[in-house]
């Protein structure tokens, strides 16, 4: 086995692994604000719902 192997294979070991967590917390954080706008996308239906429904009993 070559001699630089082991030396050379602990900092692509680590940046391997940060790459990992610095992909993970990316991934995370994306659905958690798509989930999020989705919330609000719903809540903005809801209240556009509402609205409608409240315009057509003024109107009658």
């Amino acid at each position: 086995m070559p001699e630089y192997l082991p030396s050379s294979g602990i900092p692509f070991i680590a940046l391997a692994i940060i790459c990992t967590v610095g992909f993970s917390v990316a991934a995370w954080a994306l659905v958690r604000n798509l989930s999020k706008a989705s919330d609000r996308y719903e809540q903005a239906q809801d209240r556009l719902h509402e609205d409608e429904t409240h315009t057509d009993k003024r109107e009658q």
